[in-house]
């Protein structure tokens, strides 16, 4: 195990340990690599490439990613127990984060365009800031979730639990999208 280090600039090439724990990832350039089995503990990433990043049996336990482009991360091949996550300005347009429960992670100043929450549980999640167009939440939980800063959402409510869930004008709009009405303002 890689304790309480921090790394800089590395790129496709380096070499992984199996897990890492309290570790600093900074301005890395990993696109493509694969993280498979790895297990990340109490990590940050920030202002790191990591697009297209293989995931399978990742481990992320309490990690934090800011200003990291991520685009199309399969994350729904997580490992599952204790996953974590905190995403501030990430990039993570075409991620998938179906069947996954996210209720401790958080996502702030975000783009998630085209991002799958299919089947996921977002309870209390607060999509602070966000850009979420053509979003996938499908039997999706978003209980209590908080969408009122977030935008461009559009999905269906009878397809979604969504007690108490939060929205603000004019983005609540998309919940009626499926309706094909038009609404003057």
């Amino acid at each position: 195990m890689i304790e309480n280090q921090t790394f800089t600039d590395l790129n496709h090439q380096s070499e992984w340990r199996t897990q890492y724990s309290g570790c600093t990832f900074s301005n890395c350039a990993l696109p493509d690599v694969n993280l498979s089995h790895i297990i990340f503990e109490d990590c940050n990433f920030k202002n790191c490439n990591l697009s297209n990043v293989k995931l399978g049996d990742t481990s992320f336990k309490n990690v934090t990613f800011k200003d990291c482009k991520m685009i199309g991360l399969q994350f729904s091949d997580c490992k599952t127990f204790l996953l974590e996550m905190h995403f501030a300005n990430c990039s993570l347009d075409y991620c998938s984060f179906d069947r996954l429960n996210l209720k401790h992670s958080t996502f702030q100043s975000c783009s998630l365009v085209e991002a799958d929450f299919s089947s996921a549980d977002l309870a209390k999640i607060i999509f602070d800031n966000c850009e979420l167009l053509r979003a996938t939440f499908i039997q999706t939980t978003l209980k209590s979730t908080d969408f009122r800063s977030a935008s461009n959402y559009s999905f269906d409510p009878e397809n979604n639990t969504m007690e108490k869930a939060k929205f603000a004008l004019p983005h609540v709009l998309g919940l009626l999208s499926k309706y094909n009405i038009t609404i003057q303002q």
